[in-house]
């Protein structure tokens, strides 16, 4: 009887460990969609007055037209053209811009001529550059401290469920850097910001902003028209999406990594979260993989854009009734934060868990 309500205790501590450090971690990554959206729209508000400036120098009193737009910047024009197009270039180096916006600037620095429509659509472009940076450096940094967080967090639930004092491979910077970068799905959350970027950028400059100037929309409608109705519906709203897949997916790999380094051989899936279950995933629920053999998108989350699964270790009953009494006895004994201070180093980068370090000032 002891034994089965431990093993109910244990599988309950489990579940609202994954949903508690999940739900903390949905949202940190929803403050850092709230905080890019301040973000968006101040680019939306930099691009409207490109726009002004566009029409206020090109347009006449009944207006501007596509043929007007298409007619070549003069001399004078062209150079302080090519001055932009160099400082554009340059921040992307020193900020890796996408090869593919890189590219495009390049090439418009090396052509001869240039149209006045060309002008406007690179200082669209460029700020839609510049606000794509500062996405990916603030959702890299969410990453990263959400992979640190729980890896350490699940060695440590781990141990204390278990009593165990198991040695594990410590993280530095460049080790977390790496496993947020890491490519999966053929891609990571860089290139996918880069790419949802580029695929708005080159619907605006080639469709929406041709297409509003043939019509004979004004600067005002033109922004909100085509611009901002871009920019909200699919610009930003891509990226929420994409920041909550990202964060499920380094949530998951830094739990799976976790588990591994505490000894932990099989995970079980869970796919319901503060009573809701997960969308298209009820078929996943309570299945139980090897951790060796886990591959992520077939049996471990994500599964699909949004997707809220996560993993609870499993442990085989035979595991659990061979805990002695000593060992059970360790549950819940030193708070994390006590864990993570009392962590000392040992050889070829393990760390571990020494009581004797918090009193003595060890690493």
């Amino acid at each position: 009887m002891a034994e089965t309500a431990f093993k109910r205790k244990l599988n309950e501590y489990w579940q609202n460990r994954a949903e508690n450090n999940f739900l903390a971690g949905e949202k940190d990554a929803l403050q850092v969609a709230k905080e890019l959206k301040t973000n968006y729209d101040s680019a939306y508000r930099e691009i409207e007055n490109q726009i002004n400036i566009f029409y206020g120098k090109y347009a006449t009193e009944t207006g501007l037209d596509l043929e007007a737009a298409k007619q070549l910047l003069d001399k004078n024009e062209l150079k302080d053209f090519k001055s932009y197009i160099k400082a554009m270039l340059k921040m992307g180096d020193k900020n890796n811009f996408s090869s593919a916006e890189m590219f495009e600037f390049k090439r418009l620095y090396n052509k001869a001529k240039i149209t006045r429509l060309e002008e406007l659509q690179a200082n669209i472009r460029g700020e839609l550059d510049k606000l794509a940076h500062t996405t990916e450096l603030q959702v890299g940094d969410l990453l990263e401290e959400q992979y640190e967080d729980n890896y350490y967090k699940t060695i440590y639930d781990t141990q204390m469920q278990l009593g165990t004092d198991r040695a594990f491979s410590s993280l530095n910077k460049q080790a977390v850097e790496k496993a947020v970068k890491e490519k999966y799905l053929q891609g990571n959350y860089s290139s996918r910001i880069w790419a949802n970027t580029s695929n708005v950028l080159n619907k605006l400059v080639t469709q929406d902003i041709p297409r509003g100037i043939a019509l004979g929309y004004n600067p005002r409608k033109l922004a909100r028209e085509t611009v901002k109705k871009r920019m909200d519906k699919q610009l930003y709203n891509n990226t929420v999406r994409l920041i909550r897949t990202e964060y499920s997916h380094i949530l998951n790999q830094a739990t799976l990594d976790g588990y591994s380094q505490a000894g932990i051989s099989q995970y079980k899936i869970l796919t319901t979260l503060d009573s809701r279950r997960c969308d298209d995933c009820g078929e996943f629920e309570g299945k139980i993989v090897d951790i060796d053999k886990a591959i992520e998108g077939i049996d471990l989350p994500p599964f699909h854009p949004n997707c809220r699964c996560t993993t609870i270790p499993y442990f085989p009953p035979d595991e659990i009734d061979e805990m002695s009494d000593e060992e059970l006895s360790q549950i819940g004994f030193i708070t994390y934060d006590d864990w993570k201070d009392g962590l000392v180093k040992l050889e070829n980068g393990k760390v571990k868990y020494s009581s004797k370090a918090k009193i003595e000032g060890g690493d």
